[in-house]
């Protein structure tokens, strides 16, 4: 059983499990919406990152440990998610809170 995740609140000790990608700002923000519904638990977890022309769908963690432990939860309804899909999010996309963007009034992260 998973223990209640947390919002992060620095970016330097940031995880997160990434559990999809698409090439649509509006498609992923529908994918982070359903997200609520699917595991509420998650909630006000769920960001997106833009890398590659890619707009990731991420859920935030406050640790590694924690995102490890979450796993198994994540990975029962998006059935493919794997351990390497944990991310540190500093290494994966530096600075990241201080490149949040909005597109179409959807906001994301940016990353170089």
């Amino acid at each position: 059983m998973s223990s209640k995740p947390k919002i992060a609140n620095s970016q330097d000790d940031t995880y997160g499990i990434v559990f999809g990608s698409d090439r649509d700002v509006q498609d992923a923000q529908y994918e982070i919406e359903q997200l609520a519904m699917t595991l509420p638990e998650y909630r006000s977890l769920g960001r997106l990152f833009k890398k590659d022309n890619q707009y990731y769908r991420v859920i935030l963690f406050r640790s590694e440990e924690e995102a490890e432990r979450n796993l198994n939860t994540v990975s029962q309804v998006y059935g493919f998610i794997r351990r390497d899909d944990i991310r540190n999010l500093q290494e994966w996309c530096p600075n990241w809170l201080q490149n949040a963007r909005t597109e179409q009034t959807i906001r994301y992260y940016d990353c170089p």
